[in-house]
């Protein structure tokens, strides 16, 4: 699970969202309207937006369109989403079945406490048995867990202990997120 979450309002710029999640290095935009959750924008939902390379239309016009769009123009409405206490076997099976990247996680209260992705839980699985990376050695898990081996079955762990052990710069962006500038070089 990523916490904190990053959010959009839904009358954030669909330009503005774009550079959010670049500059952040994410692909899902949780929608809160205040405290309530109202929509997901993806990346994909981003792309499928903008305008076509091969547009007739001018580069300024373009641009004066696009700005006019907003997250809640694209965004989806009908969030899955699971809880913190979740079985993370159970938060697997929903993100394989409906065929979706990632889940809100969403606490007792209603709040969003971050969001639980198919690489989230690869990333635990690969770790939790000590798997070689090809680096010569075994690579320990960030969560300090250890291995039951047995897959066939549940195993216990919850969406919150699905945790990314990710370090953020001064920015807040994860490791390998490209900054503006060290996008276009």
């Amino acid at each position: 699970m990523t916490a904190p979450v990053i959010t959009a309002a839904p009358t954030l710029s669909l330009p503005d969202a774009a550079h959010l999640m670049r500059s952040r290095g994410i692909r899902r935009l949780p929608v809160m309207d205040g405290a309530a959750l109202v929509g997901i924008v993806t990346d994909r939902d981003v792309r499928e937006a903008m305008p076509s390379r091969v547009s007739s239309l001018s580069p300024w016009e373009a641009t004066t369109r696009l700005a006019a769009v907003t997250v809640a123009d694209v965004m989806r409405r009908s969030v899955l989403t699971t809880r913190p206490d979740a079985d993370a076997r159970d938060a697997a099976h929903t993100m394989l079945t409906h065929r979706v990247g990632a889940l809100p996680v969403v606490d007792d209260q209603g709040r969003v406490v971050g969001v639980v992705t198919v690489s989230d839980v690869l990333r635990d699985y690969a770790y939790e048995d000590g798997l070689n990376m090809g680096c010569g050695e075994s690579q320990t898990n960030p969560t300090g867990r250890s291995s039951n081996g047995d897959r066939r079955s549940g195993d216990g762990r919850t969406v919150s202990a699905v945790l990314t052990a990710r370090e953020s710069d001064d920015s807040g962006r994860k490791p390998g997120a490209a900054s503006g500038a060290e996008a276009q070089a």
